[in-house]
């Protein structure tokens, strides 16, 4: 049985958890992802225009942008690829604003491991990609907010 590959932008500022985000992964049954890390929005924003990735994993706390402004310039650029988020805080507000915002999901640094992290991507790509479907057939899906 040949495993699905995945690609993976992670834009993480911290190069420590950005490698232990990359060994996470390595050690997932199901899917292998690519993972291409950035350390500032602005390159995973020039990233974006040269390759095509099917989720993007964004730390709010980046040397070139933070919080949600950080989210609203990728979103402004970014329109069919989930996007999860990555924090170090556990700010309940921020993570259901960004969820309005079109966020598939958020986890916080330490609080999660390899199957947790490979299953909330896949279910963000699987969200997303339901999400654009909807969209392109001009179904309402109620809004649960």
């Amino acid at each position: 049985m040949k495993q699905e590959r995945l690609k993976l932008l992670m834009i993480e500022s911290d190069p420590i958890d950005a490698r232990i985000i990359e060994d996470l992964l390595k050690q997932s049954k199901p899917v292998i992802f690519e993972t291409k890390w950035t350390d500032k929005l602005a390159t995973g924003l020039e990233e974006l225009k040269e390759e095509d990735y099917d989720v993007i994993l964004l730390n709010l706390r980046l040397p070139d942008s933070k919080g949600l402004n950080a989210l609203n310039l990728l979103m402004s650029v970014v329109r069919d690829i989930p996007i999860v988020i990555l924090t170090d805080v556990v700010d309940e507000s921020l993570a259901i604003t960004a969820m309005k915002k079109g966020v598939q999901d958020y986890l916080i640094k330490g609080q999660f491991y390899n199957e947790w992290l490979n299953n909330t991507l896949r279910t963000a790509i699987k969200r997303k990609r339901f999400a654009n479907w909807l969209d392109r057939k001009k179904i309402v899906y109620p809004n649960y907010k």
